[in-house]
């Protein structure tokens, strides 16, 4: 089931985090996955990177803080304050050889999708 998405505006990849294992976001023993979709990646196909998702509420504040990883080294990591009002957030990403601070944009995983065509990104 899918429990958010999010849109590089760097790479344009999109990071889709599934919540496996439970039957919703308030079950403390749920698990989570990351799929990375490179762009022009196929979104109906496999995704280039799975990656395993460590996800914590922080404080008073309820801080959702995301540690994405995979045992090849992959990870991206992120945090997201819903005080600053924003949908942009800034991520650390390494992907392969690439490696750099992203911004990401919170977003919905079906507006990448037309008709059963996969919209092409700008």
């Amino acid at each position: 089931m899918a429990f958010n998405c999010f849109y590089d505006t760097k790479s344009r990849a999109i990071y889709r985090i599934d919540i496996l294992d439970a039957t919703d976001y308030l079950d403390e023993n749920a698990k989570y996955r990351m799929a990375v979709y490179l762009k022009d990646t196929d979104l109906r196909e496999k995704p280039d990177y799975l990656l395993d998702v460590d996800y914590d509420i922080e404080g008073s504040a309820g801080v959702r803080e995301y540690e994405c990883s995979d045992k090849k080294g992959n990870s991206i990591s992120f945090y997201l304050d819903f005080y600053e009002q924003t949908n942009h957030f800034e991520a650390k990403i390494k992907l392969g050889k690439e490696k750099g601070t992203h911004i990401i944009d919170r977003t919905y995983w079906l507006d990448f999708f037309d008709t059963q065509q996969v919209k092409k990104r700008k």
